[in-house]
């Protein structure tokens, strides 16, 4: 299986983190916030669990008082797509370390300010991390500070690379078409976080 990386806009109330982090079962439904709103996500045929039953209630409730929060989202297709979105954004190149309150701003905005809980995780077992309101709220600022000179400059490899820088370009030579598609990517999630801190609203950041 390949791995995607979703940012999903949440209210930011904080409530649904405070349901996930007491009840696991209910925190890795957040997995499915998008299409418990969209779509009858359950099958019909079967008795839905209780925590099942409170995923959808609660879905539907910031689908009223969030409107359209659905369809606030930024996918992401394969993981060296999202590393490179990282060096872009920052001049460091990510080898897999922990993402814990030491790490980056940007960092944190692209692979979650920090998780859920240990129990509640995606699909194929990565746990679904999160970035308050107030989070969001700095790295929408932190993202706009970033010029555009300075994204040209990490597109381009220059003389005598370093191994880890030569290896990166590769990299995105690879899985982009060309890097118009990086600046389209990194002007897409600037605008994801800015639109999503005018709303006051956080983001779950799921792996699957």
């Amino acid at each position: 299986m390949g791995i995607s990386m979703i940012h999903q806009a949440i209210p930011g109330d904080g409530r649904l983190i405070l349901l996930a982090k007491s009840d696991a079962q209910f925190g890795c439904e957040l997995q499915f916030f998008s299409h418990l709103i969209m779509e009858k996500f359950y099958r019909p045929d079967r008795n839905l669990e209780e925590f099942e039953i409170k995923a959808q209630k609660e879905a539907e409730k910031a689908a009223i008082t969030n409107p359209g929060i659905e369809s606030r989202n930024l996918f992401l297709s394969k993981h060296m797509i999202y590393e490179s979105l990282f060096y872009v954004l920052s001049g460091e190149i990510y080898f897999g370390e922990e993402i814990d309150s030491t790490a980056s701003e940007l960092a944190k905005a692209v692979f979650g300010a920090e998780i859920i809980h240990p129990a509640v995780r995606a699909t194929q077992g990565f746990p679904i991390r999160y970035t308050p309101s107030e989070k969001v709220k700095t790295i929408s600022e932190l993202l706009v500070s970033i010029s555009d000179e300075e994204i040209e400059a990490r597109l381009q490899l220059g003389e005598n690379p370093s191994e880890d820088k030569a290896w990166i370009h590769n990299v995105m030579v690879s899985y982009f078409e060309n890097f118009d598609a990086i600046r389209k990517l990194v002007s897409e999630f600037r605008g994801f976080y800015t639109s999503l801190a005018k709303l006051k609203e956080a983001v779950l950041v799921i792996l699957d």
